[in-house]
């Protein structure tokens, strides 16, 4: 996928004031334009995100791939997010005794990342720390380490998507 800057794609402000959202609103593909972020029960995650992000509190728990399509896009569905599942914060001591272990990079939230927005040990362990934007970047590990967020402590066998509601 190859998004243009925002400043060239076409957001139409009409459209943005239409959207009647059960819940929040977030961003499409590129990152630009509005769309309603997904509520819980609706699908979710794709390449790219095509199918949707989750709104602020849910997560996106993917779905196992076919054993005869093991390459096949993860698709999920939304479920609530429980805020006390927050633990264990990814601490340098934590993450070097459990380097593949989920854990809340922080307490600390950022609008960017939003509740959904989670990690694991394996993202937070960078040997040169590089100086971190005052915007997120989808993936930039030290933004994640600094202002991820929390899983579900039964996440451990599941994969999950890292949601960015803005």
């Amino acid at each position: 996928l190859h998004c243009p800057p925002c400043e060239q794609i076409h957001c139409s402000s009409k459209r943005a004031l239409r959207l009647q959202c059960r819940g929040g609103v977030t961003t499409g593909v590129c990152g630009c334009c509005p769309v309603c972020a997904r509520m819980e029960g609706e699908t979710c995650g794709g390449n790219w995100d095509y199918l949707g992000k989750c709104d602020e509190g849910l997560v996106c728990i993917h779905q196992a791939p076919a054993a005869d399509k093991p390459g096949a896009e993860r698709k999920g569905v939304i479920e609530s997010l429980n805020p006390e599942s927050c633990s264990p914060e990814c601490t340098k001591e934590y993450c070097q005794a459990n380097p593949a272990a989920i854990c809340s990079a922080s307490l600390e939230k950022k609008a960017c990342q939003g509740s959904c927005q989670h990690t694991s040990c394996s993202s937070c362990l960078t040997l040169r720390r590089p100086s971190c934007p005052h915007s997120c970047a989808p993936s930039d590990s030290a933004c994640m380490h600094r202002f991820g967020r929390c899983v579900h402590n039964h996440l451990r066998g599941h994969p999950a998507c890292s949601s960015d509601i803005q």
